[in-house]
C-alpha cells in the first residue's frame, strides 16, 4: 500500500477526500491527516508518506511554503495541490516548489482517480528502477569485492608473476597499487591440539565458528578483505587511502580482537605499507610474527610435564585401531597400523610442524598411559619416558619422528605380550568371579567389572575376546542364562522371578534371551527337566 496524508484545514472537504473514494482498491492507504501546514511536516517526518494531498490557504503555513520545506527533506514524496484558485501564480510556485500535480476545486472524482492511476504508476515504476539499481550496485560491489580477494590471495601465494598482475584486472591492480596496507593474520591458537582430537566433520565446524566469530568484531569495517588460509587462520587485508587511516584502522582491529582472546583467538599485524609489493613484504612480515609465536609456543611443549589423557582423533583416523594392536597384535600388525596413521597424515595434509608436535605429543601420552591398563609401568618399558619424548621431539625430519614413535609403539605392545602370557588366565579369573557374583545387577557394566579386575575396559575386551571368543555382553548373557537353568531345574520360583534374579526387570525380555540360547521357551525347559527325573 502507497501511503498518503491529506492536509486540509476545512473538516468537511478533509473528511470528504478521505471517504468519498475507495483508497484500498487502487493500492492506497490513508495514513494521517491535519489541519495546517506547520503540523503536518511534524506528521510527515514520522509517517514518511509516499504522496501528499494538500491545500494552498491554510492557517500558520500555507501548502507551497510546507511544500518548499518538505522538499528539502524528501524530495521523492509526490505532492499534490489542491485548490479554488486558479491563478498562473500558485500554479507557477507550485512547479517551483516540485508539485507533482495541481488539482482545482471542487475536487472531480474522475480526475481524482485517473490522477491516483498515474501517481501509481510512476511510484511503481521508481520502485523498480530502485530494485533494479540495488541490484546493479550490489553485484558490482560483490563483483569487485570477490575479483580483489581473488587477486590477493594469488599475490600473497605467489601463484600470480609481477608482469601477469596488471593484465589479470587492470582495476584491482590500480586500486591495490595505490593504496596502503596493513595485513594480519588471526588463528586460534589452541587449534593444533584441538584439532588432534576432532574428526573431519568437528574441525569444519570449529572452523564455521571461528569464522563467524572473526567477521562479528569486524562486520563494521568495510576496507578489511577477509582470506582464507589454513582451518582456524583467516587473513586480513586492510586499506586505507593514507599511511595515517591504514594505522588508525589497525589499532582499531587490534582493540576489537583483543577482546577474543578469552576464546583463544589471537592476531598479529603487519607495519603500513603501499602497493602491490608492499601487500606481501606486509604479509611475510606478519607470517613472521606468528612464527615467534609458534616458536615460544613449541618451546612451552617441549618443557611441559606429559598431561594430556585423551583418545586421539585426526579426521578419518581412529587411535584406538592403534592401540589395540599395541595391546594385543603381532609386531606386523602394529607396524601397519603406524604406517596407516602416517598415511593419514599425509591425506590430510598436515604439513606444519608444530600441528604435527602437538598431534604426537597427544599420542604419546596416551601410549605411556598403556601399560598401566594391565598393573605394568612405563618406566619399566622405556626408563625415563620424558627423555624419549624429548628425543621424539627435536628429531629433524617427519620420517624421524614417526619412525621413533614406531620404536616406542613395539615396545610397548612387546611388553603387551609377554605380560599376557602370564598374566591373561589371572584376569579372566576375576572378571568371571565378579560377573557370576554381581549378575543379577541389571545396571552391570563393563567399566564395572573392568574397575574390578584391576585393567581398563579396552583391555578387558581384548581378554575376553582372546580367551572365550566372545564380547562382555555375550558373556554376561552365557552366565545369567547358565543361572536361570539352574533356578528351573533346582526351584519351584516363578518365571518372572528368576528373570528378576538373573538382571531381567522384563520378563517377557528374558524370555526371548533365553530361547536364543537354549533353543526353548523357560517353561518347556523347566517341564523337560522335571521329565528326566
Amino acid at each position: 500500500m502507497w501511503k498518503v496524508v491529506i492536509i486540509e484545514d476545512e473538516d468537511l472537504l478533509r473528511e470528504g477526500l478521505k471517504n468519498c473514494f475507495d483508497w484500498e482498491k487502487r493500492g492506497f492507504v490513508i495514513a494521517g491527516d491535519a489541519d495546517n501546514g506547520k503540523t503536518a511536516l511534524t506528521l510527515i517526518q514520522e509517517l514518511k508518506p509516499d504522496i501528499v494531498f494538500t491545500d494552498i490557504k491554510m492557517p500558520f503555513m500555507d501548502g507551497i511554503t510546507m511544500t518548499e520545506k518538505l522538499k528539502e527533506n524528501y524530495p521523492e514524496i509526490k505532492v499534490v495541490i489542491i485548490s479554488g484558485y486558479d491563478e498562473f501564480e500558485f500554479a507557477r510556485r507550485a512547479l517551483k516548489a516540485g508539485v507533482s500535480e495541481y488539482l482545482l476545486k471542487p475536487v472531480n472524482l474522475k480526475q481524482l482517480e485517473e490522477l491516483l492511476g498515474k501517481l501509481e504508476r510512476e511510484l511503481r515504476e521508481k520502485e523498480e528502477k530502485s530494485r533494479e539499481w540495488d541490484r546493479l550496485y550490489e553485484l558490482e560491489e560483490n563483483s569487485r569485492s570477490s575479483i580483489r580477494q581473488k587477486f590477493l590471495e594469488k599475490l600473497l601465494r605467489k601463484k600470480i608473476a609481477p608482469e601477469e598482475m596488471e593484465r589479470e584486472s587492470a582495476v584491482v591492480y590500480q586500486e591495490i597499487s595505490r593504496l596502503h596496507y596493513v595485513v594480519g593474520i588471526i588463528d586460534r591458537r589452541d587449534y593444533d591440539m584441538l584439532s588432534a582430537e576432532c574428526d573431519y566433520l568437528e574441525m569444519v565446524e570449529l572452523d564455521g565458528r571461528f569464522e563467524q566469530r572473526v567477521r562479528q568484531f569486524i562486520s563494521d569495517e568495510d576496507k578489511v578483505d577477509i582470506l582464507r588460509e589454513n582451518n582456524c587462520e583467516r587473513i586480513l587485508c586492510v586499506r586505507g587511502e593514507t599511511e595515517s587511516e591504514c594505522r588508525e584502522l589497525r589499532e582499531r582491529l587490534k582493540g576489537l580482537l583483543g577482546t577474543c582472546r578469552d576464546d583463544g583467538i589471537e592476531c598479529v599485524f603487519s607495519h603500513v605499507c603501499k602497493g602491490i609489493e608492499g601487500v606481501y613484504s606486509a604479509y611475510v612480515y606478519a607470517r613472521g610474527l606468528l612464527r615467534k609465536q609458534y616458536a615460544r609456543s613449541l618451546e612451552e611443549v617441549l618443557h611441559e610435564a606429559a598431561s594430556v589423557d585423551t583418545k586421539i582423533q585426526y579426521m578419518n583416523y581412529d587411535a584406538d585401531k592403534l592401540f589395540y594392536e599395541i595391546r594385543s597384535g603381532t609386531k606386523e600388525q602394529v607396524e601397519q597400523e603406524v604406517e596407516r596413521f602416517e598415511e593419514e597424515l599425509n591425506r590430510e595434509k598436515i604439513i606444519s610442524h608444530m600441528h604435527l608436535v602437538l598431534i604426537l605429543s597427544n599420542l604419546y601420552f596416551s601410549l605411556t598411559k598403556l601399560p598401566g591398563e594391565i598393573g605394568g609401568d612405563i618406566n619399566d618399558i622405556l626408563g625415563e619416558p620424558m627423555e624419549h619424548y624429548h628425543r621424539m621431539l627435536l628429531c629433524e625430519k617427519r620420517e624421524e619422528m614417526l619412525a621413533y614413535l614406531k620404536d616406542i609403539c613395539l615396545k610397548v605392545n612387546d611388553y603387551f605380550l609377554k605380560m599376557g602370557e602370564g598374566k591373561a588366565k589371572g584376569i579372566l579369573k576375576r572378571i568371571t568371579d565378579y560377573m557370576k557374583e554381581h549378575y543379577g545387577n541389571e545396571e552391570l557394566s563393563m567399566k564395572d567389572v573392568a574397575k574390578q579386575a584391576y585393567i581398563s575396559v579396552s583391555y578387558m575386551g581384548i581378554i575376553l575376546k582372546k580367551e572365550t571368543g566372545k564380547t562382555f555382553i555375550e558373556y554376561l548373557t552365557q552366565i545369567r542364562i547358565e543361572q536361570a537353568k539352574r533356578y528351573l531345574t533346582e526351584t519351584e520360583l516363578k518365571n518372572y522371578e528368576i528373570a528378576l534374579k538373573c538382571g531381567y526387570s522384563n520378563p517377557t525380555y528374558f524370555s526371548t534371551v533365553f530361547k536364543s540360547v537354549t533353543g526353548r521357551s523357560p517353561s518347556s525347559y523347566r517341564k523337560e527337566q522335571k521329565d528326566k527325573y
